[in-house]
């Protein structure tokens, strides 16, 4: 018991590649290294300095199969790595096929879903889907968010509406994800219409909600401005002024056929005033594009 608590000290305390192997060593010399927990965390310790030595400990685990936790941290790390996502998918595959394994639980599918849009796998990442509805993670969070977030990223925007049609609870994150994804494909006004529909349910936007919105896209703006993050033209004029004209003659500006409801007037100057109460907003009001109805 106190040698147990000993290596539980070292383990917080370990922060280099040679203190982990010090570590592992001590592990082989108690037998410790036989227990599903202490493993874990020697993987979790290690993933967390050398991916490359985390994965040789993993490799040659004197336990069969290796507890799911050490899985799960492997392909999630192999997943968070900008080199490396690919390997998650492929230790996944393992995972499947090993003898008397685990079966992936709700951590795993997360991140092996992420990896899949990383590698611009759809293919794959829509197979790791249906095993996650056929195991009965349809109603997961963690799982849908990440969903929402790879087809949004991969362009089919169509799969990340139905899964967020379909989620039973959402919170910030998933209306932030689904923002981005229409933001990703383009869509400023689906965007928007999501914002709106974040509102009328209560859901509290967060920084991160209005980034997305603002990021990367351009937002049809009253006054005939638009916000544009990535743009490379200025007036001068920013958006955190708060100030806000809409033209008397806003409608016969604004394409009918892009917004059809007076109300988003509404959710125009709203967006307006909680991006400029933000401080972690950068955006430019640019007064160049002209709206022709059609």
């Amino acid at each position: 018991m106190i040698i147990s608590r000993q290596i539980q000290t070292l383990f917080q305390r370990s922060k280099t590649a040679i203190e982990i192997l010090h570590l592992h060593s001590l592990l082989l010399k108690t037998s410790l290294d036989h227990h599903e927990y202490f493993f874990s965390q020697l993987i979790l310790s290690a993933a967390s300095i050398s991916l490359h030595d985390a994965r040789k400990i993993f490799d040659y685990s004197p336990i069969y199969p290796p507890p799911l936790f050490a899985w799960n941290t492997i392909i999630k790390e192999y997943s968070n790595n900008s080199s490396t996502p690919i390997e998650s998918i492929k230790l996944f595959v393992k995972l499947l096929r090993t003898v008397g394994g685990f079966k992936p639980d709700k951590f795993t599918y997360p991140f092996v879903i992420k990896a899949c849009g990383r590698c611009s796998m759809l293919e794959v990442g829509g197979s790791v889907h249906s095993m996650a509805l056929k195991a009965g993670f349809n109603l997961d969070p963690h799982v849908n968010n990440t969903l929402l977030r790879v087809y949004g990223a991969c362009g089919v925007i169509d799969f990340a509406r139905r899964v967020f049609d379909e989620m039973a609870d959402r919170d910030v994150v998933s209306w932030s994800s689904m923002i981005a994804g229409y933001v990703d494909c383009e869509h400023p006004l689906g965007a928007l219409m999501v914002f709106r529909e974040m509102k009328m349910v209560n859901e509290k936007p967060n920084l991160v909600t209005l980034e997305k919105v603002t990021r990367n896209s351009t937002i049809f703006y009253p006054n005939r401005y638009i916000l544009n993050g990535r743009s490379r033209v200025s007036d001068g004029r920013a958006a955190a002024t708060g100030k806000i004209h809409a033209p008397r003659d806003l409608w016969h500006t604004v394409n009918a056929k892009n917004i059809r409801n007076s109300s988003y007037l509404a959710d125009f100057v709203e967006l307006h005033k909680q991006v400029h109460n933000s401080n972690h907003n950068h955006i430019e009001v640019v007064n160049t594009l002209e709206f022709e109805a059609s």
